[in-house]
This record gives C-alpha cells, structure tokens and sequence, in this order.
C-alpha cells in the first residue's frame, strides 16, 4: 500500500523539482535570443544606463580657437523601467491532494505548471524580437471564423483558448481597441490561419487590423525592433531619451537587405555598424526561413559555412545546460554568430553587440512563482476549490549602446 504525501512533503516536492534553475531552463529553452543575453537583475525606481553624446567642442588646429569654444562633454541616460508578465493555471485541489505517490503528484501538477512557464517564456521570446506595441500579428482576411495572417509564419505566436483583441492603430491608441473578442479554438502555422469564436462583437476582424493577446495592447518589453528600429525613431521619448537627437548613438544602425543575397547582406550590415555605429557586432538572429536559405546560399559559396554550437548554462554554477546552434559569417572586425530563431521576424536581421546587449528583471530570477508556504506552496483561490499557480516575470531588454547594434531590414528580398 502507498504512504500517503502529506502536504508538506508536496510543498517541498514542488520547491525541488521547480528550483530557479529548473524554471528557467524550461523558460530559456525556448529561444536562442533569450537564452544568449545577459540577464541582470535591478532595483529600484527605473535602471540608468548612462551614454555620452558628444565630446568636448573645444578641438581645433589653432590653440585659440580651440580656447574658446571649450566644454565639457554632453550625456543622456535611458531610464529602464520593467514591463509586467503573467501566466497563470488552474490545478484542481482535490486531483492533487488525491495523488498519493510522488510521481502521481507530480504529473498531476507538471503539465499546468510546465505550461504556465512556457506560455511565459513564449510572450517574452515574442515580444523581444518587437516594438513593444504587444502586436503579435496582422489580419490579411477574415470569414466565417478563421483569420487569415498577412505573414503566416506568425501564427506561431498564438495558441489554442488564447483571447485576442483588434487594433487598426498599432500603438499609441488604446482606446481604440475594438470590442471584439476572438477566442482562438485551433491554429494551422502552415496556413497561416486562426479558427475561434467571436464574442462581444461591434464587428469581425478586418484587413489590417493589428492582433493583440487580450490585455498586452502597449504594455509588453520593449523588443529588438524598438530598440534598433527599422526606420529612424523620431522625438517621442524612449525611456526619456529622445533618439531623434542621435538616431545611431540611441538607436543603432540600419542596413538595407534589398536585392542582396542573405550573406552579403549580413556582411555588409556587420561593416555598416563598425563604420557607422563604431560597434563589433558578434551575434545574428534570424527567422528559421532565413537561416535556411542563408545556409544554402553559403553552401554554393567555395567555403562551407562553419557550424558552432554553444553550451549556456540557465544560472551561474547550474546544473542546466541549454545548447543553440548557428553558422559563423567572418565579418569585418571579428566573426558574426548567426542563430536561428522561430520568434524572429521573417526578413528581418538584429545583429548586436552582446557585451552591451541583456535582460533586465526585478524580483528572485527571470521568472518566478508567487508562492505560500502553506497548502502545498501554491495560491489556493477564494471562488473554487483549486490552486491557482501564478509564473511572474517583471523583464526588459535594453541596450547601453544601441549604436554598437543593429537590424538588416528586408532581409532576403
């Protein structure tokens, strides 16, 4: 006859099996972006990344002249503040309490809590390659239930019971959020398509339309593609910055792919930030469609790409490994890492520079579980006789010198 588990051995059963190291391997293996940055955790009000401006204008061939225009350096500081990301699920009280062995227990609550983690770490690896607007795809057509995506690579960003909301204004506009909810009930990444429901309608989706998750409209991390923005970024404030001043120095370089072969749009993007930017860019992320295609195109080249692949572990000292694949293109100052990754952007490049490239986060790790130290560390809820598991992250991305990074914008057309 089994022992039963008593509710603090559960409780340290769950502690465990999901230490920080476990949770974010099951968080950072989901993209190579992710898993390569740097992550480093702040406090306080906001995070200062400090960037001088200019030098002294007091420099001249004529000692006099260099006399009278002297001064001091100029400086700005981007003030980085965290975004907010939640991903909560619903384990049934009785199922687990019921589950005598540990093994039991734990296939009890695995799949819920695993999935709460993923479907966390999924948000972050999306909106990290994007603008922060919290968009994740656009409407092409819309009829009897299914949606159909201008890029259909983007349907992997949605999942099944997802809630979605409708913006023909990408950001800047919430109260233009259309009400209309569409409760997605299946999902075709070959098609391109999403199947749901709507609700609460004032009218179907339409051409154009930006789709949100329910709630993300303009409060998600500031990506890749708000940091090293594929046009240049004009007076609005970034993090209190305004970019138009310098548009290299705070918001990196932009090379144009167009009519180029991926390689050589890669390489001349790498000599574009060292020439413009005065950066070393190391590593590339690209969509796996790109990857491919760089792959072949390198193949027909007299030297085959080299291949690399990289152990990371999830924490300093951790038991966890998380291994990523890429190709080497030499660049000009040093050789350029290129990654494939399933969260990027079709035909689009960020190549940065990871010494001044990471994560920001508040609280004990990247992400976390909002726990109590009794009934068996989790959320016992108020309305139903359950536990609510709740995976936190408080994140952003930054860059401390955009300038030394950058994005090949049409890439592969």
């Amino acid at each position: 006859m089994a022992t039963p588990q008593t509710i603090a051995t559960y409780n340290k059963i769950l502690k465990e099996w999901y230490d920080g190291q476990r949770a974010m391997q099951l968080v950072l293996s989901e993209s190579p972006m992710l898993a390569m940055l740097a992550k480093t955790k702040m406090g306080g009000k906001y995070k200062p990344l400090p960037m001088i401006d200019s030098y002294t204008p007091g420099e001249s061939a004529t000692f006099s002249v260099a006399d009278a225009n002297k001064g001091g350096v100029t400086s700005d500081s981007f003030q980085l503040t965290t975004a907010n990301h939640y991903a909560l699920a619903q384990i049934d009280r009785k199922l687990a309490l019921a589950s005598e062995g540990v093994g039991a227990f734990l296939d009890a609550a695995k799949a819920n809590i695993d999935g709460s983690l993923k479907q966390l770490s999924r948000a972050i690896a999306i909106h990290g390659y994007r603008d922060g607007s919290g968009a994740r795809g656009r409407v092409s057509s819309y009829a009897a239930g299914v949606i159909t995506l201008t890029q259909r690579y983007d349907a992997v960003n949605f999942s099944k019971g997802q809630i979605l909301k409708f913006n023909a204004v990408k950001t800047g506009s919430p109260g233009t959020i259309a009400n209309t909810i569409f409760t997605v009930t299946g999902v075709n990444p070959v098609a391109g398509t999403l199947t749901g429901v709507v609700t609460a309608l004032t009218a179907d989706p339409v051409a154009n339309q930006y789709i949100y998750a329910d709630g993300d409209y303009d409060q998600v991390i500031k990506g890749l593609d708000a940091w090293l923005p594929q046009s240049d970024p004009s007076a609005t404030l970034f993090f209190n910055v305004d970019r138009s001043t310098n548009p290299v120095m705070f918001a990196g370089v932009r090379s144009n792919g167009t009519g180029k072969l991926r390689y050589e749009a890669l390489i001349d993007g790498e000599s574009e930030i060292g020439a413009i930017g005065g950066g070393k860019p190391n590593v590339a992320f690209v969509h796996p469609s790109d990857f491919r295609a760089l792959k072949k195109e390198l193949e027909q080249q007299v030297m085959r790409p080299k291949e690399i692949t990289r152990n990371l572990q999830v924490m300093k000292d951790s038991k966890y490994v998380i291994s990523v694949s890429g190709i080497v293109v030499q660049g000009d100052s040093r050789e350029v890492e290129v990654y494939s990754d399933r969260f990027q952007q079709p035909n689009v490049c960020h190549m940065l520079e990871t010494e001044t490239c990471g994560i920001s986060y508040i609280g004990p790790s990247l992400t976390h579980f909002v726990e109590r130290d009794s009934d068996m560390g989790m959320l016992l809820d108020g309305n139903a006789d359950s536990y609510t598991v709740r995976c936190i992250s408080y994140p952003q991305i930054y860059s401390s010198a955009p300038g030394h990074s950058g994005v090949v914008f049409n890439f592969g057309l």
